[in-house]
């Protein structure tokens, strides 16, 4: 069996040796970073901020948003001072308050990953809602399947907006804090 290295006769003194590169000598430099990473650490607060998203408050947040949806379950929305379309924008507006406000009252590191967290939880907590009411309620309609996706888009998106507010608030505070020091 030949392995295509061995000599034939039809391949007689063509084989070729591989030729041995030349050594080159390499230097090794050994570089301590990590005063440069802790200084930088300082300074690299952004909105997207590589920690993790503060997962129990988000799912909390999620939960209160069912306020809105529950609500109009029980026919607040229906006449009176919370009568459509007033009720659900002001509770919707006073939901997004208490969301920022949270945020940045627990100085979470990362708003905007766990606002946007909160709003994936609340739009799965308002899907699960509206699948277990379906066998009691006439008014709980079947979703498209289209629609599961854009509510869970449209919640992550408004959670993103909102956390980002709460980042730019956390800004300010941070740096009014820094001022008078």
């Amino acid at each position: 069996m030949l392995t295509g290295r061995e000599e034939t006769p039809a391949t007689a003194g063509r084989l070729r040796q591989p030729k041995a590169l030349p050594l080159r000598p390499m230097l090794t430099v050994i570089v301590d970073i990590e005063p440069i990473r802790s200084a930088t650490q300082i300074h690299t607060v952004g909105p997207m901020n590589r920690k993790p998203a503060h997962l129990k408050l988000a799912v909390l947040l999620g939960f209160l948003g069912l306020a809105r949806p529950t609500l109009s379950i029980v026919g607040a929305y229906d006449s009176g001072f919370l009568a459509k379309p007033v009720g659900p924008l002001l509770l919707t507006a006073l939901i997004s308050a208490v969301w920022i406000a949270a945020a940045v009252w627990r100085r979470v590191h990362s708003p905007v990953l766990t606002l946007t967290a909160a709003g994936v939880a609340y739009a799965l907590f308002a899907i699960l809602l509206n699948l277990s009411l379906q066998p009691f309620l006439a008014s709980a309609e079947p979703i498209p399947p289209p629609g599961y996706i854009a509510i869970l888009i449209f919640n992550a998106l408004q959670g993103a907006v909102l956390g980002l507010i709460a980042w730019a608030i956390l800004q300010v505070r941070t740096s009014s804090r820094a001022r008078q020091q």
